[in-house]
C-alpha cells in the first residue's frame, strides 16, 4: 500500500511540475503584413452618342401637277396624229400617257430619306487592378525582460496570451 500512495504522490507532483501557466505580455509594436491580389472587375456601359443607321423612306404629299401639264401636252400631241375617230383615240391615248409621265416626273422626289437613330446596346467593360489586402501580423512582444515576435493573423491589441512551462 506504501508502493501505491508514493507512487500517486510522485505521480501528482509530476503533473504539477509539467502544468502549463498562462499569463500575458505586453504588446511593443504591431507590423501588418500585406499582399497584392489581382481582381477583376466588370460594369455595362452604354455610349451617349447615337448612331445614325441606313435612312428609311418616308412619304411626302404627292403633286398633281406633272399630270395635268403631261396630260394636256400628251393630249395636244395626240390631237396633231390621226384623222376622224382615229384622231380622237390618240388625243385620248397622248393625255393619258402625257399624265402618267408627268406624274412620275414631279412624284419621282417623293420620298425623302429620313434617318433615324437608335442607342447602340450596352457593352461589357472590364479593368484588372491590384488590391492591397493583409495577410497577417508580426507581432513583437515583451515578458519578463524578453523580447520576443510572433506572426499572428488577428491584430492582438496591448497584450496578448502567452503560456510558460515549468523547467523553459
Amino acid at each position: 500500500m506504501k508502493k501505491i500512495i508514493v507512487f500517486i504522490t510522485t505521480l501528482v507532483f509530476s503533473a504539477a511540475a509539467n502544468a502549463a501557466i498562462y499569463d500575458t505580455a505586453r504588446v511593443v509594436s504591431v507590423t501588418p503584413s500585406f499582399e497584392y491580389v489581382s481582381r477583376q472587375k466588370c460594369e455595362y456601359v452604354t455610349q451617349q452618342s447615337y448612331q445614325q443607321q441606313a435612312p428609311v423612306a418616308q412619304p411626302q404629299q404627292r403633286g398633281i401637277g406633272g399630270a395635268i401639264v403631261g396630260g394636256i401636252t400628251g393630249g395636244i400631241i395626240g390631237n396633231q396624229v390621226g384623222r376622224g375617230q382615229g384622231k380622237t383615240a390618240a388625243t385620248a391615248i397622248g393625255a393619258g400617257v402625257g399624265a402618267i409621265v408627268g406624274d412620275r416626273m414631279e412624284n419621282s422626289q417623293q420620298y425623302q430619306p429620313a434617318p433615324q437613330y437608335t442607342q447602340p446596346a450596352p457593352q461589357q467593360v472590364c479593368s484588372t487592378f491590384q488590391d492591397r489586402v493583409t495577410n497577417g501580423y508580426e507581432v513583437t512582444y515583451q515578458y519578463n525582460g524578453k523580447t520576443d515576435s510572433i506572426r499572428l493573423q488577428h491584430h492582438p491589441g496591448q497584450t496578448i496570451p502567452v503560456t510558460i512551462t515549468p523547467g523553459n
